[in-house]
């Protein structure tokens, strides 16, 4: 693990406390439908191993969420903060545990669309400014797919799209691509949202007035 044994025993402490508020809260009809069952790998060797050759897993302190045929694997990692001692300095168990149980019951997964080519901010640049890694990581987590978008080279929005997201574009917008924009809005029901940067020439005023809105 990436803790020390002492702190491993405070994640364990404080992760069964949270896990049990999870299994009280999800009560219904004083039946609770989320189960928890805590499985030591030496003293209930084929029950683990039952588990690792089903998940194809052969890791330890974990935390294995699974909904019929899907599952999501929490590591020790995925729930702490460390400090540059290596000690836990903060936990993000609730985060990355909620995360998990959206996965595996989510009926389907929702894709949303990073416009690209007006030099956009970009989904996979880790610059604490004017990089989306972060967010793309936190759009993942809650089952989002997330792709880019160029309508320069496609010149049409894919069917999946839920959502498109126009991240500060640094030039201007061309009327085709906004064309494709209200199609999409209009006939398809599709959402976007736009972000864009003061005093910035962006192209997309008329689709803006569509809505009513002056930028």
């Amino acid at each position: 693990t990436d803790t020390n044994d002492f702190d491993l025993i405070k994640l364990q402490s404080h992760l069964k406390r949270l896990l049990k508020s999870y299994e009280l809260e999800s009560r219904n009809n004083k039946k609770s439908i989320l189960k928890i069952n805590y499985i030591d790998p030496y003293r209930e060797k084929s029950k683990a191993n039952m588990i690792f050759n089903k998940y194809k897993i052969q890791e330890e302190n974990i935390v294995l969420i699974n909904q019929g045929n899907k599952f999501q694997i929490v590591r020790d990692k995925d729930l702490v903060t460390l400090d540059n001692n290596n000690n836990i300095s903060g936990y993000k168990s609730e985060e990355a545990i909620t995360a998990a149980l959206i996965k595996v019951n989510a009926e389907k997964s929702e894709t949303i669309y990073f416009l690209t080519g007006h030099g956009e901010m970009d989904i996979n640049d880790n610059d604490p400014y004017n990089g989306l890694s972060s967010l793309r990581n936190f759009l993942e987590s809650r089952n989002y797919i997330i792709k880019r978008l160029n309508l320069l080279k496609e010149q049409d929005i894919p069917n999946d799209a839920s959502l498109i997201i126009i991240a500060s574009p640094q030039g201007k917008i061309n009327p085709l691509e906004v064309n494709i924009l209200r199609k999409f809005t209009r006939e398809q029901n599709g959402k976007i949202i736009s972000l864009i940067d003061p005093g910035r020439i962006h192209g997309l005023d008329d689709l803006f007035y569509d809505w009513g809105i002056i930028a």
